[in-house]
């Protein structure tokens, strides 16, 4: 806290969040273009349907694909201060509308970089 009372969020250096050796050890895992076809369809089908939750409809399409226990879509406010969560599936679902300051994660690093 500085002297205000206010708490500050450090800057998030490339070098705390890079971690490649990881990438290079892990198993490889081929291409799944049937579950990635479904996968497009569903969305597209939801697209058609509900064309104002196609963003949660993705998240959840995409963490079932990915077998992963979370998934979301991060946006940068207009500020460009803030990255704020309109989809969220999984255990992170909870944190749905909510976010962090565009320098606490590797985030803000990316966005930065253009390595989108």
């Amino acid at each position: 806290m500085n002297d205000e009372g206010n708490t500050s969020v450090p800057p998030t250096t490339l070098e705390s969040v890079l971690n490649t050796t990881d990438l290079d050890e892990r198993a490889f895992r081929p291409p799944n273009f049937e579950a990635e076809n479904t996968a497009l369809l569903a969305l597209a089908q939801h697209m058609a349907d509900s064309p104002n939750s196609v963003l949660q409809k993705l998240v959840e399409i995409a963490m079932e694909t990915c077998g992963a226990g979370s998934a979301g879509v991060s946006l940068v406010n207009k500020e460009g201060t803030e990255f704020y969560w309109p989809a969220v599936a999984g255990e992170w679902k909870p944190y749905t509308g909510g976010g962090t300051p565009r320098n606490f994660g590797p985030s803000g690093i990316v966005v930065d970089r253009h390595a989108v």
